[in-house]
């Protein structure tokens, strides 16, 4: 950031809720968007030093207001999943409340702090904290909640709790694709970006836990609050409609967590990842061998087939209207449909004694069904060359050793891939260039192959005898 940037945000911030601040204008929480928050918060909290050191040189104080929680935000290196309720948070929540230290109860601060990161996680909820210039009103009527939550009837904030949890899963995995996805533009680093996404998946599963507690627990005040004998009709309609909908979020997300597990699953395809592999590798070829039956089961039961059940937004989200039940069975069929179809290849490849590991076999089969004889005979060749050879390469790392052993634990038979603009010709342009590029390699492994080796001799001289 230059200077003028620094400025203007760090004036943006001063202004900010606290929420809004511990986020620093950075939405998301994948590790870029961490490193640029770490990153802005180092430049802040320069800047602010300035600015300190020349208020006290000027009027011989400190000044008060201070951007919110920039020293927390250091302290988890920028990643707000790291945030707690520490006692540098709660000594600048009771800054921004407009009390004087010690004044509020630790236990009433630490609340308020809760909900302060609370908001910087989800970004798409209204602030539960607001900004300075509304603050003394909306503590005004709302410091009984923080003070005193027993006190006041809080029947619904489970539900409400709920729902934020689900917003905060929502975040994770939108980030976690987001990530992975630009992770697996290169070849290098696609099993680095299929390792990051399913261990989101995993991870992600305890805001689905959490919720479903929450899910339950309201689902068993709304169903006790029906049974007082005050309740009129119409609120004892709407505590039974309450009472259904926390029920059925609580079982689809039971489900969604079977999906979560599987979709972290060692065999299931990353298709960022394999689909970008299979194309560079057969561009003409791609789409036939996904039309096929083990291209479809690939697809179907992906990680992002797994990702795209996550559920809708919490508020408007109905399990039963969208065929939620119906759509996770047919992903959790597909999955052992996929496995399935592996295991018998792998069988029948074998000798009935399978000893590789489970992955691929069937994708594998159908590319070989698809390919032309000469396209198999490159690959065989291609498949034989030593992978510590030098390759010439497009700077892009096509033809490393980490993107041909991705592609190959896909099931993605060996074939070189030639520049981007040599993919676009024609299949039999395309199929030269593969060959042209495997002869070459081969010569360079002949050619190592025979080199002599280097003997060294150790010698002894007369030379210091002559002295």
């Amino acid at each position: 950031m230059n200077q003028a940037e620094v400025v203007a945000l760090h004036s943006k911030m001063l202004d900010a809720s606290p929420g809004e601040a511990l986020r620093l204008g950075v939405p998301g929480n994948t590790p870029y968007e961490i490193t640029v928050r770490w990153e802005r918060q180092k430049a802040l909290t320069d800047y602010d030093f300035v600015l300190r050191r020349q208020a006290k040189a000027e009027t011989g104080e400190y000044p008060r207001q201070r951007v919110f929680g920039l020293p927390a935000v250091g302290t988890a290196y920028g990643d707000i999943d790291r945030l707690e309720a520490s006692g540098v948070l709660m000594g600048q929540m009771e800054e921004h409340l407009g009390w004087d230290h010690g004044e509020l109860n630790d236990e009433v601060l630490e609340r308020v702090v809760a909900d302060a990161i609370g908001d910087a996680r989800n970004p798409e909820r209204r602030p539960r904290v607001p900004a300075r210039e509304h603050i003394n009103q909306w503590w005004a009527e709302h410091h009984g909640r923080y003070e005193n939550p027993g006190a006041e009837d809080m029947i619904g904030a489970d539900l409400i709790e709920a729902d934020d949890e689900v917003h905060l899963l929502r975040r994770r995995i939108v980030d976690a694709l987001r990530h992975g996805q630009r992770l697996a533009e290169n070849p290098r680093r696609r099993a680095e970006a299929e390792q990051y996404i399913k261990q989101q998946a995993r991870e992600a599963d305890k805001h689905v836990q959490t919720a479903m507690g929450k899910y339950r627990r309201a689902s068993l005040e709304f169903r006790q609050a029906q049974q007082r004998p005050n309740v009129a009709g119409a609120a004892r309609e709407l505590l039974e409609v309450n009472e259904r909908a926390a029920a059925s979020k609580e079982a689809a997300l039971q489900k969604y967590s079977i999906v979560l597990a599987l979709a972290a699953k060692r065999t299931t395809p990353f298709m960022a990842g394999m689909r970008r592999s299979l194309g560079e590798r057969f561009p003409h070829e791609e789409q036939a061998i996904l039309n096929t039956k083990a291209g479809r089961l690939a697809e179907a039961a992906s990680v992002e087939a797994a990702l795209r059940l996550t559920p809708k937004e919490p508020e408007t989200w109905v399990p039963e209207r969208d065929d939620f039940a119906a759509r996770v069975n047919e992903f959790i069929e597909a999955s052992g449909a996929r496995d399935g179809m592996d295991l018998t290849v792998m069988k029948e490849t074998q000798g009935g004694r399978p000893t590789a590991a489970l992955r691929g076999q069937a994708l594998m089969q159908a590319c070989y069904d698809t390919m032309s004889e000469e396209q198999q005979a490159i690959s065989d060749r291609w498949g034989r060359i030593d992978t510590k050879v030098p390759v010439r390469e497009d700077g892009l790392g096509h033809n490393s050793t980490e993107a041909k052993d991705y592609s190959a634990s896909n099931g993605i038979p060996p074939m070189p891939v030639p520049p981007p603009t040599v993919s676009e010709r024609s299949p039999d342009e395309l199929v030269r260039q593969q060959k042209q590029i495997v002869t070459e390699v081969e010569t360079q492994t002949w050619v190592y192959e025979v080199q002599p080796p280097t003997v060294s001799v150790d010698m002894e001289t007369s030379f210091g005898l002559e002295r």
